[in-house]
């Protein structure tokens, strides 16, 4: 679930981006505006911070194995997380 949520992120923070570029606001394009750039590196951010916790749960699962009682926390906070961040690029 958080890896295909976290794909989709990506796709959409990458259409976003392609469309800031083009768009022309005030004579400048819109990536150029300081609230566009303020959301759009918090969407950045947001992104990385999940991806990096999928690596780390991922590694955790493979030395200490699926079936861990640590594990299930773990995989809860990612599933939080990403869900967050889902809603903070959907937005």
């Amino acid at each position: 679930i958080a890896v295909v949520c976290i794909m989709r992120s990506r796709l959409c923070t990458e259409e976003v981006f392609k469309w800031a570029m083009q768009r022309k606001v005030f004579g400048n394009r819109l990536v150029e505006q300081p609230v566009i750039r303020n959301k759009m590196a918090q969407m950045f951010a947001g992104i990385e911070s999940c991806t990096s916790m999928l690596h780390e749960v991922t590694h955790n699962m493979n030395s200490l194995g699926s079936g861990s009682p640590a594990m299930g926390g773990r995989i809860a906070l990612l599933k939080y997380q990403t869900t967050r961040m889902m809603h903070m690029v959907g937005d």
